[in-house]
């Protein structure tokens, strides 16, 4: 029996994910290659046993224990005081995240908008700064917004059983 050409064997497939563990070796700034990922491993020692951990990730997709870890929070000193918490994920699920996200763009999915910057193949930091001056130019006002603790807010639980009982988009 011929296997099912399904998106989760796409997003498995070796070489696409040793594209992507290429692409996001490349960006990684020489200086940060030996620093451990989120309390994990870094990239350097991911590369350097690349290959098992690429079959390793790829097999536990297809058979459905593929599962994300917790993210690590790291806490940033604000200049105006307190504290910011971003919340890191491991380089593995970084590795998935962003063959997910290549997978559906290459689908036609799109996740940018005209003001979307971040992680936006093809746009930089300096484009942003760019926009925002010309923006800033055009506009006599800013509105600043951040929704307090959000993320920590979010009913994880019910969202994860209602999107299994709802969409199984992958297949």
């Amino acid at each position: 029996m011929a296997k099912r050409n399904t998106a989760i064997n796409d997003l498995a497939e070796i070489d696409s994910l040793e594209r992507v563990w290429d692409e996001m070796r490349k960006k990684t700034k020489s200086n940060k290659k030996n620093i451990p990922v989120s309390g994990d491993i870094s990239v350097s020692y991911f590369e350097q046993f690349r290959s098992f951990y690429i079959k390793k990730i790829s097999s536990e997709i297809r058979s459905g224990k593929f599962s994300f870890s917790h993210l690590r929070p790291y806490f940033i000193e604000k200049e105006s005081g307190g504290t910011r918490v971003i919340c890191v994920p491991t380089l593995r699920d970084r590795l998935v995240q962003r063959a997910t996200l290549r997978l559906l763009t290459e689908r036609g999915y799109s996740f940018s908008s005209p003001g979307s910057y971040g992680f936006v193949e093809g746009r930089s930091v300096p484009e942003a700064c760019k926009k925002s001056a010309e923006l800033r130019a055009e506009k006599p006002w800013v509105l600043k917004t951040d929704i307090s603790n959000f993320f920590d807010n979010i009913p994880r639980d019910e969202l994860s059983a209602d999107s299994k009982a709802k969409c199984n988009f992958m297949n």
